[in-house]
């Protein structure tokens, strides 16, 4: 498994010919992997430049690893199995429009027949 994840992540020399057959678990690990980092991060910023802000007028470093991680949740639960799930879809679309400038919300739909993902974010004017 983790040979088929490192795979996943980092190319390797020659590609398969066919999708693995653990492919859902693999994503998943995958997943939880990116989550566990974004909370090290969130917690590294926090812990020793709890000030520091992503960009000019924008939310600390801290606040970003943080969004990315609800992203990175959110988007897997959206997309289990391969396949969109309609109704979390309305309903993170929905939570994506209330969200507002100081907590900004992502989400990555992923089109598996594709190998494209699609993200949608919400403006901010």
């Amino acid at each position: 498994m983790e040979r088929t994840v490192f795979h996943h992540l980092a190319l390797p020399q020659r590609l398969p010919g066919a999708e693995d057959a653990n492919i859902d678990e693999v994503e998943a690990t995958i997943a939880g992997r990116l989550v566990a980092a974004c909370r090290l991060m969130f917690a590294t910023t926090t812990a020793f430049h709890p000030n520091l802000a992503s960009g000019p007028g924008q939310s600390t470093a801290s606040d970003t690893w943080s969004t990315i991680e609800r992203a990175v949740s959110t988007s897997h639960s959206v997309n289990k199995g391969g396949r969109i799930n309609k109704p979390r879809l309305l309903a993170q679309l929905e939570s994506l429009a209330r969200a507002t400038s100081s907590r900004p919300e992502a989400l990555v739909l992923h089109i598996r027949r594709q190998n494209a993902a699609i993200l949608i974010h919400k403006v901010q004017l």
